[in-house]
Parts: structure tokens; sequence; C-alpha cells
């Protein structure tokens, strides 16, 4: 992990947008080398399963992961693992200790289903890929014909890629992690790398769901949970890691986001160490949102 400090965040503001372009082409280099990677071993392990937390950037990340391998003459094709998702006939649905309906856990997913359709992808064979219909939170009946070609890539990116209780056997698949792997130290506080995502997820869920910052304050601590129980646990068993984090881009969120956590609930700004955040935001010098590169990881983010 990087550590920052409020002044190395503000120098790279202050160098303007040439500094933004370098930041951007060192990511995309990190990027092109774990397509790489990937490339090589393409014959034998063509499923390639992208975790990450919320706010990681998964979409962006596996996007562009994808278009580095058609370059490369591999192609590749991303599904998200939100096809899977499922309601059991008999009305199950998982709980936490509160007894409240835990939407973080694997169990949502149709593991076996899952497993079974990435052995079949991988060995050439047809399935009927299933799809999920959020706004009646069931399976929809449409499904999708899916049959990989030889020397082809299939990415599933989602939050549990990594649970071997979705994906128990990894003979075929090589396993890749992201997140925003850095932390911003200011005095006796620190702004971590799940502050910095979700300050992310505030913007994101106001523009594209229409969430206030409350809710999504409050939906923090249940997908703080899930992350320590169902995803913390297998990073580490990655083949590939990927760091998401663009130094300048708290310096962008900053304009966008202050004013409103001023006048954010208090005790959910404690409960979830936004308010450290919000402290951080207060000391960066702006970055102006029409300066980011519309092919920008953080763009996923910004809704732009």
């Amino acid at each position: 992990m990087t550590i920052f400090t409020p002044r190395e965040l503000n120098t790279i503001a202050r160098e303007g947008k040439s500094a933004l372009e370098r930041i951007d082409l060192e990511f995309e280099a990190n990027l092109l080398s774990a397509a790489r990677t990937i490339a090589r071993t393409a014959d034998t392990c063509p499923i390639i399963l992208l975790a990450g937390p919320s706010g990681s950037g998964k979409t962006t990340t596996a996007r562009k992961l994808e278009g580095y391998l058609d370059n490369m003459g591999v192609e590749a094709h991303t599904v998200p693992m939100d096809n899977y998702f499922y309601r059991r006939a008999d009305g199950f649905m998982p709980r936490d200790e509160e007894g409240k309906v835990d939407y973080e856990s694997p169990l949502n997913l149709d593991m076996e289903l899952f497993f079974a359709h990435t052995r079949m992808m991988a060995e050439g064979k047809e399935v009927d890929m299933p799809t999920f219909d959020f706004v009646n939170q069931r399976r929809a009946e449409q499904t999708v014909p899916v049959k990989r070609k030889k020397g082809e890539i299939i990415i599933f990116e989602g939050i549990h890629a990594l649970n071997p209780q979705v994906m128990p056997d990894h003979s075929f698949s090589r396993r890749v992690y992201i997140c925003p792997d850095a932390a911003v130290k200011m005095g006796e506080h620190t702004v971590t790398e799940q502050n910095i995502r979700l300050l992310r997820r505030l913007i994101r869920d106001r523009i594209h769901r229409g969430s206030s910052f409350e809710d999504t304050l409050r939906k923090f601590r249940s997908v703080g949970r899930g992350e320590r129980l169902f995803i913390d646990p297998y990073k580490d068993t990655a083949d590939i890691f990927v760091s998401t984090f663009l130094p300048y881009e708290l310096n962008v969120y900053s304009p966008l986001l202050t004013c409103e956590l001023e006048n954010a609930d208090r005790t959910l700004m404690e409960q979830t160490a936004c308010d450290k955040a919000l402290g951080l935001l207060k000391m960066l010098e702006p970055i102006d949102v029409n300066a980011v590169s519309p092919n920008a990881l953080i763009q996923e983010f910004l809704g732009r």
C-alpha cells in the first residue's frame, strides 16, 4: 500500500493536466502488464475471475483488460457475475447477525450453476447463461447463449469472484484482485482505502441510483461487513493484483463532495469514518472535473 500526504496530493494538483495524464498512463501500463500475463496462459486458463470490493472500479478495469487483450489478438468477453444472482424457490434469503437480509453474501449467487458454466465455457461447450431482473428481484426468463471459441477469454467480474465457495477449482482460471491500494496520512488520522472507495460510491450512487449521501452511508456499514467476511479473506489468493488508485482523484472529489458532507448526518459520518475523509477533502486543492480524461478509470464514478 502506498501512503500519501495531503501535501503530496496538492503538489500533483498544482502540476496540472500533465500530472493527470502521467498518472493515467501509469495505471494503463499496469493493466497492460496484467493483460500480457493473462494472454500468456490463455489456452490453459481461459476463465479470468476479476474481484474487488465495492467501489474498486471492477467494471472499468474489466473493460480495459478486455480491450488490451483484443488488441493483442486474444479475443475477450466480459460477463458480470450479477447474471448469476437468483432467488431460491423456497424463499430462503441469507441473513446477517441482526436478522436482516444479507445482500452481500455469496449465497445470493447460484454458485453451483456458476461453477458448472465456467467449466463448460473453459471446455468450449455452449451454455445458456442466465440474466437477473433487478427491478423485480428475480431471475429473468431470458437467457444468453454463450460458446467460447478456442483461444478466447471470458472475464467474470464480481465481488465474490475469488471466493472458494463460488469457484472451488482454479485449474482453468486466473484470478485478479483490484482495489485502490492507498491511504492518506494526515496527522494522527488516516484516510483508508475503504474511505476512498466510500467517496467514490457517494458520487456514483447519487448519479446512477439517485441515492442521497445518507442512504449510501447507511448501506456502507453492511457493505464493510460483507467485505470483511466474504472478500478480504481471499484477496491474497489472486494471481494478479492491480491498484486502481489515481493520486489526483481525491482532489477531483473535493469540490463535488465537501459541501454536502458538511451537512450530512454527523452520526453516520462518524460511524463510517467519513468525517475524517471530509477533513482531508477540505485540505485538498480542487481539480476541475473537466480536466479528467474521458478514458480515466474514475469516470466510472463521475458518471460522465
